[in-house]
């Protein structure tokens, strides 16, 4: 893919290009590195769960066609795991209602096969303020330092009991921990839980502007009301 004619001033972001043409892929990761743009590839959707909510990615360029699982079901569950991310479809087959299901299904942005140079890198730029807005009020949550660091870099200790809640919680579908994510984690009872989350609430309050950081669903769990990426350890 030849470098664009055009000078883009976009931000640098931290994409990933999941793309199983395995030539296509290498020239995506080429030119997005050439753009400045932090990159990583992956050939199939198999990891995708992983590090979308352990690296700090705010993009992803996503092929449609992949194997393993179809790119729309991929684009859904990466809305619904991180509703602050761009995602870019790419397909070589657009029909009219392909574009109206993968736009519900939350994709940003539709560009058909080969994507030119110029279009790509225009997606990206308009993609990017956004983004950029969207991520003033995420939280990074980092296990090896047993912190939680607020928006404008405030740091919350955490024990290690607090760290594994908040990770379960950020994984979580909706980030709700419903009664069979709550059985996984190391809590002796319901007393336990309760405790555990209203010391969550007592660190975490002061740094929300009076906004509510956990929600009970009454019969179903718990809902964390942040938006936290978790860092890789």
């Amino acid at each position: 893919m030849p470098a664009p004619d055009s000078i883009f001033l976009t931000p640098s972001l931290n994409v990933l290009v999941v793309e199983d043409h395995a030539p296509l892929l290498e020239e995506l990761v080429d030119h997005l590195h050439a753009l400045g743009h932090q990159v990583m590839g992956l050939d199939s959707p198999l990891e995708i769960d992983r590090l979308i909510l352990q690296a700090p990615i705010e993009l992803i360029v996503l092929d449609l066609n992949l194997p393993f699982e179809d790119g729309l079901s991929v684009a859904r569950r990466m809305r619904a795991a991180r509703p602050d991310i761009g995602i870019i479809a790419l397909s070589g087959r657009i029909r009219g209602e392909q574009r109206v299901e993968a736009y519900a299904d939350g994709v940003d942005i539709f560009l058909s096969k080969p994507a030119l140079p110029d279009e790509l890198a225009a997606a990206i730029q308009s993609l990017a303020r956004r983004l950029r807005r969207s991520q003033q009020d995420v939280w990074r949550l980092q296990p090896e330092r047993n912190q939680l660091l607020s928006p404008s870099g405030q740091s919350v200790p955490l024990t290690g009991g607090e760290v594994s809640l908040l990770r379960a919680m950020a994984m979580a579908p909706d980030r709700v921990l419903d009664s069979a994510d709550i059985e996984s984690l190391d809590i002796s009872s319901k007393r336990g839980l309760e405790s555990s989350i209203s010391r969550l609430r007592i660190k975490l309050n002061p740094l929300t502007q009076g906004d509510p950081c956990i929600k009970v669903l009454w019969g179903r769990g718990y809902q964390l009301l942040l938006k936290v990426m978790i860092d890789a350890v």
